[in-house]
């Protein structure tokens, strides 16, 4: 009996009907999406009154008519910036994950595919794999080995990262030798999507009516109650002051959008910050006509090490 093929083992394991005539069904674990050829799948499911099955395979980016550069100025060509939106609609109705235009996570579908365990993103924090591995005489890595990962589904993502490094080969008694390598690889959840999950609702958005700044308002928007940023646990007993200033826009339902950190004595103080601000709730902000209206803002917030505080002892 003749050995199979990777292709040959793949294929058997995703295939769930073959018929007499040689067409397969084939199940699809990773279901990558864009902006050209969607449309056509996403009208066949209107028209079938279906919804896509287990959402958290799915993942789309826009990536055939995106500009490469000057983003913010959007998309000119009529036809490029009409399949971008309706991509972006299309993934709002159907609940489906998507590193939009300005994401900083969008790329080359066929890229970004294998570099993100997309379905990993909702749950935050931050992931950790310790990789065991030899460096041959040639610079190359050799035989890896998974010592610890705080999860299993970043192992994959590491292992195909290290196969593409090259070392420069380490000496031994001046000649190139092997050694062995331990290297902690390290996943930070994005942002974006730690706040997304810590507020429970989209922070940043893309907004296309006119925002009002403070100066042409004429005030400073006051929220309905002040909320003051803890100091950062990591930082404790460091006794590191500093502040975090932040821009941000208030919306007509007088929620934090879109926040950005315009100076910050630490990525923490930022951090801190940025969760904080999005806590806060503002009253309807409301133009001369009446209508609600949205709002440039920005905010600072001191920090100061409560575990260096001088301490009185009585008498």
């Amino acid at each position: 009996m003749s050995g199979k093929t990777l292709y040959d083992k793949l294929w058997k394991s995703h295939l769930v009907r073959e018929d007499d005539d040689g067409t397969a069904l084939i199940y699809i674990d990773r279901h990558l999406v864009h902006e050209v050829t969607s449309p056509q799948a996403f009208e066949g499911l209107r028209l079938a009154g279906r919804k896509p099955w287990r959402t958290d395979t799915i993942l789309a980016v826009p990536d055939h008519n995106v500009p490469t550069t000057h983003r913010a100025g959007g998309i000119i060509d009529p036809v490029s910036r009409l399949q971008v939106e309706t991509l972006d609609s299309n993934c709002s109705e159907f609940g489906i994950t998507e590193f939009s235009m300005n994401d900083p996570r969008q790329g080359i579908v066929h890229v970004i595919g294998p570099e993100h365990p997309a379905d990993l993103y909702e749950q935050g924090g931050s992931v950790k794999v310790v990789v065991r591995f030899v460096v041959d005489k040639e610079g190359t890595v050799k035989n890896p080995e998974v010592i610890s990962a705080s999860h299993e589904g970043f192992i994959a993502p590491t292992l195909a990262a290290l196969g593409q490094w090259r070392f420069e080969p380490g000496l031994k008694n001046g000649e190139p030798a092997d050694f062995k390598v331990s290297l902690p690889f390290s996943f930070k959840i994005p942002l974006e999507v730690q706040l997304k999950r810590a507020m429970g609702r989209d922070i940043y958005v893309k907004i296309d009516e006119p925002i009002v700044t403070t100066r042409d308002l004429g005030r400073m928007p006051t929220p309905e109650r002040w909320l003051i940023p803890p100091y950062p646990e990591a930082l404790i007993e460091s006794g590191l002051t500093g502040r975090a200033i932040l821009s941000f826009v208030i919306s007509k339902q007088g929620l934090v959008l879109n926040p950005e950190v315009k100076k910050s004595d630490h990525d923490e103080f930022a951090l801190a910050a940025l969760l904080t601000v999005c806590r806060l709730r503002y009253p309807v902000i409301r133009g001369e006509d009446g209508e609600a209206i949205f709002v440039q803002a920005s905010i600072e917030y001191p920090f100061e090490d409560p575990g260096t505080a001088p301490v009185v002892e009585p008498e």
